[in-house]
């Protein structure tokens, strides 16, 4: 989504917008303040290295001792 063009992405986040705000498909609530938005690169490498090390279980254990 990072390499769509203007045009086209906004189209895309409006047609999300639009299913997220239907309660007969999205249960939960949505608010367009906050809204949708398409990752950068580095925050989606943050969430690969956590998600990646999590399904390791590189953190079991380890976070006990903080609660």
């Amino acid at each position: 989504m990072r390499e769509m063009l203007e045009p086209r992405l906004d189209e895309v986040m409006t047609y999300i917008d639009s299913v997220m705000l239907d309660t007969n498909i999205n249960p939960f609530r949505y608010d367009l303040t906050f809204g949708a938005r398409v990752l950068s690169g580095e925050e989606e490498a943050v969430f690969d290295w956590i998600s990646v090390n999590y399904l390791l279980g590189n953190f079991a254990g380890k976070l006990k001792q903080y609660f």
